[in-house]
């Protein structure tokens, strides 16, 4: 059994992706990563952190504000790696 995706798969998964790029073009998309961007600077310092367990819960903040920021770098550099790996399995861009 193989790991490589299918064409199917892949193109199903470049449509995904394509909606995802489609969302963060919307006008809100700026306002909200503004708004994350804001909250990460808030919780993203140790001054205010009174014991073990309110940090493990701030970091766990800083790491899911972090990834939401990073989400449509991760995104444009996964459809980057499917179309080089679709023109690399079929390189005269047959349909077979």
């Amino acid at each position: 059994m193989s790991d490589t995706p299918t064409k199917e798969q892949t193109e199903q998964e470049l449509e995904q992706i394509e909606k995802l790029l489609d969302l963060f073009a919307h006008e809100g998309w700026p306002i909200f990563m503004s708004d994350m961007e804001k909250n990460l600077a808030a919780v993203n310092h140790v001054g205010s952190i009174a014991g073990e367990q309110q940090l493990g819960v701030r970091q766990g903040q800083v790491q899911a504000l972090a990834g939401l920021l990073n989400y449509p770098t991760a995104i444009e550099t996964a459809r980057k790696q499917l179309i080089e790996d679709q023109a690399a399995s079929d390189p005269e861009g047959e349909d077979a």
